[in-house]
Order: C-alpha cells, then structure tokens, then sequence
C-alpha cells in the first residue's frame, strides 16, 4: 500500500514546491532610472515586497504568473511586469514602464 501511494506523494511534494522554485529565481534588489527619479524594489523569498522612491515606500505582496511577475497592492491594485534581459519590465497603470535591473543577485 505504501509503495503504491509514494508516487503520488512524490507528485504532492513537487506541485507544493514548484511556485517557491520559481519564486526564488526573482528574489533579490532591483533598481529603475526614470526620469521622475530613482526607483528601488525588493522582491523577498516570502512572497512580500517594497517599492521605494525617494518620496514614497509601498509594500505588495508578489507572485509568478505564465513567466510574469504579479504585483498585488495593499489596496487592491494589481501591477504586471514582464522578463527584460536585466531584470524586469513593469506597467504602472496611469505612468510609464520601469525597465528594473538586478542590483543585488
């Protein structure tokens, strides 16, 4: 019985742990050069983030979603960016792109 259900369970472990796999590949420090002025954003292994400018600092939680990375506000919002050769290439609604680049692996 036990040998039958080991498959399974090895299927079980692999699904629960794809995401943080994933996740794990966009942890790390980013920075963007807008003209409005300097942008950082932290993507930690839990989940959660910070968006800083020299003004404002918001926190998101985030997520991978089809090879895109999903940025859920406080209030609601949601923030898309896309795979860029350096980093990531994220749509503010209602701004500009932000072409972030890894400072810190």
């Amino acid at each position: 019985m036990i040998l039958r259900m080991l498959p399974i369970l090895a299927l079980v472990a692999a699904l629960a742990l794809a995401p943080a796999c994933r996740r794990g590949e966009a942890v790390g420090a980013y920075g963007a050069q807008p003209p409005s002025g300097p942008v950082s954003m932290v993507l930690q292994e839990d989940g959660r983030g910070v968006w800083k400018t020299d003004m404002d600092e918001i926190s998101f939680s985030w997520s991978l979603r089809d090879g895109k990375l999903v940025l859920h506000t406080r209030d609601g919002g949601v923030i898309t960016g896309r795979p860029a050769n350096e980093g990531w290439l994220v749509s503010v609604p209602g701004a500009d792109e932000y072409l972030f680049r890894r400072t810190t692996p």
